[in-house]
C-alpha cells in the first residue's frame, strides 16, 4: 500500500523548489497556488515520471533530476502541548543549555 494518511507525497525541482498546484488568476493565467500534494506516492512517481518524459521530448535532457518528497502530516490541534514544548526548548537554548 502506498497511501499513508500520515504522509504527503511532493515533486521537487532541480532547483530544489516543488511543483506548485495552479488556478486562474484574475487575470485568467495559471499561477502557482501552493505545493502539489498527492496522497498516494504512486500518483507522485507517475507525475515524476511524465516531468521526465516531457523534458525528455521538449529539453534534450536524458535525465531530469526531480524527486520523489514526503513529509508527515497530522491532524489539527486545539492541544496547546506542542507549543508549551516548544516554548521549554527556545527557553532551554536561549539560557545556554542550562537547565
Amino acid at each position: 500500500m502506498t497511501t499513508r494518511p500520515d504522509r504527503e507525497f511532493a515533486v521537487r525541482l532541480p532547483d530544489g523548489s516543488f511543483v506548485q498546484d495552479s488556478a486562474p488568476n484574475i487575470f485568467g493565467f495559471l499561477s502557482g497556488t501552493e505545493t502539489k500534494t498527492w496522497q498516494d506516492r504512486r500518483l507522485a512517481e507517475a507525475y515524476a515520471d511524465e516531468l521526465r518524459r516531457v523534458a525528455a521530448a521538449q529539453l534534450g535532457v536524458t535525465n531530469l533530476a526531480v524527486a520523489v518528497v514526503w513529509r508527515y502530516v497530522g491532524e489539527w490541534s486545539t492541544d496547546a502541548t506542542a507549543d508549551r514544548l516548544v516554548a521549554s526548548v527556545e527557553q532551554f537554548l536561549e539560557s545556554g543549555g542550562a537547565a
